[in-house]
């Protein structure tokens, strides 16, 4: 059987579509993000809160924590978990295949491709989530930034549109935020630098800073 046949066979038809998914979620993330725009962000305000309450057991606590919900966005999350099923599948038809001499069927792949899956994606979203702290950047930092400057570093900034700013705070870490104008008249290019006023849902209100320019 050739490379395209297997990729394209009844049996991994569902791990190649899942890498295929993969591939264009990353891509639309990327252009997303170059435009000034989260989609990570704006999804997971449509999202209920994975934070378990106090009283909740602590077994179920342990198993959220493993699977790795909580620690990135869940965009982050999604790609982590669809490239691992679409790996794992592959690898193990592979080896079936060279042991049995024919794929193992779809629906029995499953079994063993989903929670290694869950598990594969979650201790990686853990690693992610160390590896780029700001993905969990504390509240209150953030929230400290206002009155703070900063520079518009991708996109354009108008009202509805956010873009991306980055900003030192008064810790002298440097976080990237979203930001937009008050006004629809007003819109900030790129390298325009701009004085934090307001945070709101996220995303900061903004007015010119003319004397700061970019370092």
């Amino acid at each position: 059987m050739s490379f395209i046949a297997f990729l394209g066979s009844s049996q991994n038809l569902v791990y190649t579509i899942t890498l295929g998914f993969v591939v264009v979620l990353g891509l639309i993330e990327l252009v997303c993000t170059l435009l000034g725009f989260s989609l990570s962000d704006a999804i997971d305000s449509l999202l209920p809160d994975f934070d378990l309450p106090d009283t909740a057991p602590s077994a179920a606590g342990g198993l959220l924590e493993l699977l790795g919900f909580g620690s990135v966005p869940f965009v982050i999350r999604l790609l982590l978990f669809g490239f691992f099923f679409g790996i794992s599948g592959y690898f193990l038809q592979l080896g079936y295949a060279k042991w049995t001499g024919r794929p193992m069927s779809a629906g029995l792949s499953l079994v063993f491709t989903l929670p290694l899956a869950f598990i594969l994606s979650g201790l990686s979203a853990k690693l992610v989530s160390r590896i780029f702290p700001q993905i969990q950047t504390d509240a209150l930092s953030i929230q400290s930034l206002c009155g703070s400057s900063g520079v518009i570093t991708i996109g354009t900034a108008s009202l509805g549109s956010p873009a991306e700013a980055r900003v030192t705070g008064r810790d002298a870490k440097t976080y990237y935020v979203r930001v937009q104008p008050y006004s629809s008249d007003e819109t900030f290019t790129t390298g325009t630098a701009v004085l934090l006023i307001e945070l709101v849902d996220g995303i900061f209100f903004v007015q010119t800073a003319p004397e700061i320019t970019e370092k």
